[in-house]
């Protein structure tokens, strides 16, 4: 990825604060919703998920604990 395309820019925005924001943020703001939208989902256990546009993770943790440690998650996000 070159940095001289101004959407890679845009995306790598956010990794200046992502320490901060993570521990801040995250926990209060999307933990709740991940598990919930884990749930609306439900995927059985064992099960290989993907989280396009993954954000902060919280969908993506809360679908691990949901599917088992023998299941696959996989994340991406642009930044």
């Amino acid at each position: 990825m070159s940095d001289e395309n101004p959407n890679f820019r845009k995306a790598r925005v956010y990794d200046d604060v992502a320490d901060t924001y993570e521990r801040v943020n995250v926990p209060r703001m999307f933990a709740v919703p991940g598990r919930v939208l884990a749930l609306a989902v439900a995927p059985p256990a064992g099960a290989r998920v993907l989280d396009v546009g993954a954000g902060t993770g919280a969908v993506a943790r809360a679908l691990r604990e949901f599917v088992g440690p023998d299941a696959l998650v996989v994340v991406a996000d642009a930044s």
